[in-house]
């Protein structure tokens, strides 16, 4: 078996692997009541509190997953987990000045705990940008690597100080 082949059925029983311990972790904790926040402290203390011990099996997914991403397994656990209770929390935005500080900083927040690659930002985007906001990026939006500038334009049409202080004046 090539080198190859080993590594993406190494990285595929990986993925089995911390799917069927994610899905023990949420019954064994109650994770579908918890905050993102309570979910990530238990998380944490859940992987920092498992057994070091070392397998051949564990050794080698964890090669694996290192030789795959660079992560190590609890990072990506984490990941996994992240993705699994926040990633699809996303907010949608509209075009409303009032609403886009909120939008800007969850998009961000979870983009980042999740790890999104520029390609999931951008589909994420897709799916949470409506009306005038979605048509104002849209010509962008064809790309991933334009997920700084479809943000940076969004920012300069609803995120602009004044127009926020507006808005808020307006709706009182």
């Amino acid at each position: 078996m090539s080198a190859m082949r080993k590594a993406v059925n190494e990285k595929s029983r990986l993925g089995e692997i911390l799917e069927e311990e994610a899905e023990k972790k949420d019954r064994a904790i109650g994770i579908i009541s918890m905050n993102s926040d309570e979910r990530r402290l238990n998380t944490e203390l859940w992987i920092n509190d498992a057994p070091k011990v070392k397998s051949t099996e564990s050794t080698a997914i964890e090669n694996a997953c290192k030789g795959a991403s660079g992560m190590t397994i609890e990072q990506t656990l984490c990941k996994i987990l992240a993705r699994q209770s926040i990633g699809k929390d996303f907010p949608v935005f509209g075009g409303e000045s009032e609403r886009w500080p909120r939008f800007k900083i969850e998009f961000s927040r979870i983009s980042e705990e999740c790890g999104f690659s520029d390609a999931e930002k951008m589909s994420k985007l897709e799916k949470c940008l409506k009306g005038k906001a979605l048509r104002a990026v849209q010509s962008l939006m064809r790309a991933p690597k334009n997920v700084t500038r479809v943000m940076q334009r969004l920012e300069q049409l609803f995120g602009r100080t004044e127009l926020v202080i507006n808005s808020l004046i307006d709706k009182v």
